[in-house]
């Protein structure tokens, strides 16, 4: 699947590229609206690139308990993350 959109720095102050927010909200085939977070991660073991994430990171990682493919934007690594949005 392919997803072009914008990317919103929404990470803090002190690294807005921590945390990256999809402009556009993606709907799934079933009409489901997500909204769509990019969390910056660094090396193989997809360790945070910044305190600000890790929450988020470890979060995904207890989860799936898995290793995750990562995107690269603007050329640093991501784990792309999707949950329902309120309509």
């Amino acid at each position: 699947m392919r997803f072009d959109t914008t990317w919103e720095q929404t990470g803090p102050a002190d690294a807005p590229w921590a945390r990256l927010t999809a402009r556009e909200k993606l709907t799934i085939a079933i009409g489901v609206p997500m909204h769509v977070e990019a969390y910056a991660v660094m090396g193989d073991t997809a360790e945070p690139a910044h305190e600000f994430v890790s929450d988020e990171v470890a979060a995904l990682y207890s989860i799936y308990d898995q290793a995750m493919r990562r995107a690269y934007i603007d050329g640093r690594e991501y784990l792309i993350c999707a949950f329902p949005h309120g309509v």
